[in-house]
């Protein structure tokens, strides 16, 4: 395969960057707040006061590192203009969501609410924000209308959605666009929804996901109950997709992409593995036999086939994996080992970060 030099992020802008995070305590966000600390920015953090996600941000002790950080429902306008104005940010990474298929069937009103008029929400408040030049919307892969198609979906594809949360996620694509085309248009302000396949890595401990699953009945010797074992998702370290939305940033600030785009962070074909496939890769990596039950009455839909094309993200800003699915599964659990043997969670991120820098040809 031809090798693809691709550039490191560049820690000369992003320094002192103003940059407005979203769902700061959540997985992703923490992740994204370790990066952007180690870039030089100065983040600001917005999410519930009562989120329960928050173990790996309490776990990373991250806090202090903040500028401000304040405990906001996104569904409180009001709130929320007052604290983005006070804020002025440069960059808006919209994170905070409510993240899960399973709780969307057990409370689909508060799962449109959060993310959906929560995400309207974020763009009414930033319509009149002096110095912001660039918001990252990030919606999920099952954004998109799947009909079990054995082809990977493109950004051109029809969105849609049988369970609420993937209707959630379409709909925060609609009204992403239409803040877009009924008022930023004639702005400097440029707007990427992005699309990131099943993102995995350490310090993922919500419940119903599927990582944290087999590593509680690892450890703790149980069997894991499986809904759907048959199921293919385009499985990538959490790093990957991450690193993509900030070089994204990077480039609205220096108009290489278009004002107003959506765009797939996928991984490579090989890395599209069914959720028996990741178990067994995990327990290999763990060293431990992982004990399997079947669900036998599964009363909610999941689609079976999941996959992304990530060629126009390719094209636009020479984003691609660095990592294949068994790097990407061994660094996790070695991740979740180290913490068991009491290293340092922030430490343990930097590290696999300034690792994951290293790989920069694929």
């Amino acid at each position: 395969m031809e090798s693809i030099i691709m550039q490191n992020l560049d820690s000369n802008f992003w320094k002192n960057k103003k940059v407005l995070l979203t769902g700061h305590t959540g997985f992703k966000g923490t992740w994204a707040s370790v990066l952007l600390f180690k870039l030089g920015a100065k983040v600001y953090g917005l999410s519930l006061e009562d989120n329960t996600d928050c173990t790996f941000y309490n776990e990373a002790n991250i806090s202090k590192k903040f500028q401000v950080t304040k405990n906001i429902d996104i569904n409180d306008l009001h709130h929320l203009e007052k604290f983005f104005k006070a804020v002025n940010p440069d960059v808006i990474l919209h994170f905070a969501a409510q993240p899960l298929v399973l709780e969307s069937y057990r409370n689909p009103i508060e799962t449109f609410k959060t993310n959906v008029i929560g995400t309207a929400n974020i763009f009414e408040a930033a319509r009149n924000l002096n110095f912001l030049k660039s918001i990252i919307c990030v919606t999920s892969d099952k954004c998109y209308k799947n009909n079990e198609q054995v082809w990977p979906y493109r950004e051109i594809d029809p969105l849609g959605g049988i369970d609420p949360y993937s209707a959630s996620k379409s709909c925060a694509e609609i009204v992403a666009a239409s803040y877009w085309n009924s008022f930023f248009n004639k702005s400097e302000i440029k707007i990427s929804t992005v699309r990131s396949g099943n993102v995995i890595g350490g310090g993922d401990y919500s419940k119903n996901r599927i990582l944290t699953d087999i590593n509680n009945c690892i450890n703790e010797n149980k069997t894991l109950q499986l809904r759907n074992p048959n199921a293919t998702r385009p499985w990538q370290h959490v790093i990957e997709p991450i690193y993509g939305y900030l070089s994204l940033v990077e480039n609205h600030f220096s108009n290489k992409v278009k004002n107003f785009d959506s765009f797939n962070f996928g991984p490579e074909l090989g890395s599209y593995k069914s959720v028996y496939e990741l178990c067994m890769e995990t327990s290999n990596a763990w060293g431990t036999k992982l004990k399997i039950e079947i669900e036998k009455d599964n009363k909610y839909h999941e689609s079976q086939k999941l996959s992304l094309d990530s060629s126009k993200v390719k094209d636009a800003i020479n984003w691609r994996p660095r990592w294949n699915f068994n790097q990407t599964v061994t660094k996790t659990v070695k991740w979740y080992k180290n913490i068991l043997d009491g290293k340092n969670a922030y430490d343990l991120c930097l590290n696999d970060i300034e690792t994951y820098e290293e790989n920069i040809s694929g």
